[in-house]
């Protein structure tokens, strides 16, 4: 048999088309280094390329066994935990809400929030998984801009529609942010400098053009350093890891010493809103403490298997919801939902280490950060350890009515936080149908030639 005509019989088992080349080009080069090898001991071409056809075994069988091996293959664990908390977190959340009038889990309001708020969320999820995640990346820096500029006209969408969409285009920028890594690192330090670069420009940009928080700007450039700081120490940009390191470190540096500058200008020229909530973190006589003084008294009296009575006086449930399932049922209920979140995060992180190639790895990174820092940040905030951070936790928050003017960007949270968890997911069921060589983004241009 000839060499095309045994990889053509192995491939026509195979179902999965994008793994077809990968496996094609594998079996030629373990083929034509066996007839090299049989070669160098004078057995004549024709005859070795023979030999080495039949050592590879019947085609249908190897076929059958790469179709095994190189085919899409959903993470269950991770899903498994996606759908649990979706139900469960649905029915704490609706548990732990001060509906006002001594109502406390409605089965009304339960369906409300899986049609508004999981199934929207899982159907976004499930088709990230389905569209490639090397397609996403294509054209980073392009979808990165876009996602910029049309922040501003967010509001047209739905009724204060720019507070969802800014919390939407945060994770999908930093989630781009490793594929623009990714199409950089053959510039070697150069590209680790215009990437740092890129993270400043697009992270100003972000900020001033979509209403974006402050929260959220600075999670995007922690994710982004970190990330940066990621390709450095594995040597990604291939500079040499000394070289890289050195490179990371004086750009952090550099980023301190902008970062000092910029507190000071903004403790002077900022925000009088945050200037007066910060001012009233640090001193508990300011107007603005009240929030973090019910917090602490919340917190302090508290024990671990029951709450100190129903937190009242805060608000908005989903900016509050650790203190007050606090408030209510004891810090081991906190606990409890803690370590759930923490158990999806170390079984998504596990899917993403298994990936073959640095893009899927920078991706899905990025994703699961976009997932644990809000999450860190919700736990401190409803703790009063930080004057601000994220609002919304994954699986515990919700929409509607009941929701308060932090509906809309609950909702674009939500949705955030499945897309992140999609990309994982792909990640992991593209972990042995994508080669390094098939994950770089690539520009094709067709050329007409008419003779005239």
């Amino acid at each position: 048999m000839q060499v095309s005509e045994y990889l053509e019989a192995v491939t026509a088992q195979m179902r999965c088309k994008r793994a077809r080349g990968m496996v094609e080009k594998e079996l030629k080069a373990h083929i034509e280094d066996q007839a090299d090898t049989y070669m160098e001991y004078g057995i004549p071409k024709e005859e070795a390329y023979k030999k080495a056809v039949a050592q590879m075994g019947d085609p249908i069988q190897v076929g059958t066994d790469m179709d095994r091996l190189h085919r899409p293959d959903i993470d269950k664990k991770a899903l498994f935990l996606i759908c649990l908390l979706s139900l469960a977190g649905g029915v704490l959340y609706r548990w732990s809400m001060d509906m006002g009038d001594g109502r406390m889990f409605q089965m009304g309001d339960f369906f409300e929030h899986l049609l508004l708020d999981v199934l929207p969320g899982m159907f976004l999820m499930w088709l990230i998984i389905k569209i490639d995640y090397t397609r996403i990346a294509r054209h980073p820096f392009l979808f990165s801009l876009v996602l910029v500029m049309i922040a501003p006209y967010a509001e047209h969408f739905e009724a204060r529609g720019k507070y969802g969409y800014v919390f939407l285009s945060f994770t999908l920028i930093a989630i781009l942010f490793g594929a623009v890594l990714h199409k950089l690192r053959e510039y070697k330090l150069m590209g680790m400098f215009f990437g740092f670069l890129w993270l400043m420009f697009i992270i100003l940009l972000y900020h001033f053009s979509g209403r974006a928080n402050i929260a959220n700007s600075v999670n995007l450039l922690v994710i982004g350093m970190f990330l940066l700081g990621t390709g450095a120490f594995k040597d990604w940009f291939e500079a040499g890891k000394k070289k890289s390191v050195a490179m990371y470190l004086g750009l952090l540096c550099e980023l301190i010493l902008l970062g000092g500058f910029g507190l000071v200008l903004h403790r002077f020229f900022g925000q009088s809103y945050v200037r007066h909530r910060l001012m009233g973190w640090i001193n508990a006589d300011q107007e603005g403490n009240y929030i973090f003084n019910v917090i602490r008294t919340q917190a302090a009296n508290a024990g671990f298997f029951k709450g100190s009575g129903n937190l009242t006086g805060v608000g908005n449930e989903n900016e509050y919801f650790i203190i007050n399932l606090i408030s209510r049922y004891g810090y081991l209920a906190a606990i409890l939902v803690a370590v759930l979140l923490g158990l999806l995060f170390l079984v998504l992180l596990s899917g993403v280490k298994k990936q073959q190639n640095r893009l899927g790895t920078l991706m899905g990174i990025a994703a699961i950060l976009t997932l644990c820092i809000p999450v860190v940040e919700h736990i401190a905030y409803n703790l009063s350890l930080i004057p601000t951070g994220a609002l919304i936790l994954p699986f515990f928050s919700g929409t509607g009515a009941d929701a308060w003017m932090q509906g809309d960007y609950c909702r674009g949270a939500i949705l955030s936080y499945y897309a992140a968890m999609g990309i994982c997911l792909s990640v992991y069921r593209s972990r042995n149908i994508v080669a390094e060589q098939d994950a770089i983004p690539k520009l094709r241009l067709k050329l007409k030639l008419e003779r005239q």
